[in-house]
């Protein structure tokens, strides 16, 4: 039952490491997905000691099962053994995006700024569409 239990938190822990590593390794095309993958950022940065917390305290079970000779199932193992060195990539690419973040900043700042100019040309030939609109309504009023 135990190792079924560490099992799970290994599951659980190579999921959300992958989860992250792919957020990290997509590049944003948007306004919206480089605002999020910024948030995501700060947020992997605090998460990432938390996951690390987590994969160590997995490891002691695995050592009290290795020092006690419970018999774990080999994708266990290989699972396991891939967890560390997975994180191990994951810091790697945290590094590489706070070391990329002032760039990444500058690319969103950018792009937001692109999207409030169309936003603006979008409010403004609404505007002229709209007085067109009314000048014709006032002209049939008046004829």
């Amino acid at each position: 039952m135990l190792t079924q239990q560490t099992r799970k938190k290994v599951d659980v822990l190579l999921a959300k490491v992958v989860e992250a590593k792919s957020k990290l390794e997509n590049y944003p095309s948007t306004t919206e997905e480089m605002a999020e993958q910024l948030i995501f950022l700060d947020e992997i940065e605090d998460g990432i000691l938390e996951l690390q917390e987590q994969q160590d305290s997995v490891s002691k079970v695995y050592n009290l099962f290795n020092t006690y000779s419970v018999t774990i199932p080999p994708e266990d193992l290989v699972d396991f053994a891939k967890l560390q060195p997975t994180i191990y990539l994951l810091y790697d690419l945290i590094d590489d995006a706070v070391t990329e973040r002032d760039t990444s900043m500058e690319r969103f700042i950018s792009s937001l700024v692109t999207d409030q100019n169309k936003l603006q040309e979008e409010v403004t030939k609404m505007a002229c569409v709209l007085q067109v609109q009314h000048m014709k309504i006032l002209h049939f009023f008046l004829l």
